[in-house]
């Protein structure tokens, strides 16, 4: 092999190495949004089974389970913070390049 046929696959390599990288910080991303969205769902779907079961008093329940939904958002309860959709939506605009 030639010097430069060996530089053109050492380029090809390094590119194709930062590729991957890039797609297992995608998937670590996509992986903590998809936690995410599964912990909301479990804490709506235990919230409207408590409501119910309290006959449909679960204000404070869901006042709770709001302000703690915040708190792990890194927001305050006045203020809502999602930064999962910018995420996600990052995400997904690398991913269809």
């Amino acid at each position: 092999m030639s010097a430069t046929s060996v530089s053109d696959v050492n380029d090809r390599l390094s590119a194709l190495e930062l590729r991957v990288q890039q797609q297992e910080d995608e998937l670590t991303v996509m992986k903590a949004a998809l936690a995410d969205v599964l912990r909301r769902l479990s804490a709506s779907e235990d919230s409207a089974a408590s409501k119910k079961q309290h006959g449909g008093k679960g204000g404070a329940a869901m006042r709770e389970a709001y302000s703690m939904s915040c708190i792990s958002n890194g927001g305050t309860p006045g203020r809502k913070r999602d930064s999962t959709s910018v995420t996600r939506k990052e995400t997904l605009s690398s991913a269809a390049k």
